[in-house]
């Protein structure tokens, strides 16, 4: 829905739309904070979803892991931060934080132009941590 408004916004202000995923823009009034963590939270159904964030960027996929292969994940890193309200598994050293809207546009703000340009000709698409997970009625309706 989000990207759909900012396409029509967009289009009937003759402005250029750019996508850029608000988890990689913790908030915290630290300006120096790290430059490189890891967002972690619960993809429910008995699974994890964690991805590295370096200068801003996503540095790789969105991932899938058991709680085992997770906390082993985890283990790797020094910075981890969640967007859940409640902390995945109760990991230690993990801060709360949710995205911050005033440090995504300052950073859309820094682009150059040429960046601007690149990342306008790319669709806009969401960051999906899976496939939807749909089931099927187990008898049909009556027509």
């Amino acid at each position: 829905i989000a990207i759909a408004a900012a396409q029509g916004v967009g289009l009937s202000r003759g402005v250029v739309v750019i996508g850029h995923p608000s988890i990689t823009m913790p908030d915290g009034s630290d300006e120096a904070e790290a430059t490189k963590f890891l967002v972690i939270g619960d993809a429910r159904r008995g699974s994890f979803f964690a991805v590295s964030v370096k200068n801003s960027v996503l540095t790789d996929e969105v991932r899938l892991f058991d709680e085992a292969g997770f906390r082993e994940h985890v283990a790797r890193y020094r910075e981890i931060l969640s967007f859940d309200k409640s902390v995945p598994l109760d990991l230690p050293d993990v801060r709360l934080c949710v995205p911050s809207a005033m440090k995504l546009a300052r950073h859309a703000a820094s682009l150059s132009k040429d960046e601007i340009a690149r990342l306008s000709s790319a669709a806009l698409e969401p960051l999906y941590i899976r496939e939807a997970f749909i089931t099927h009625a187990k008898r049909p309706f009556a027509t």
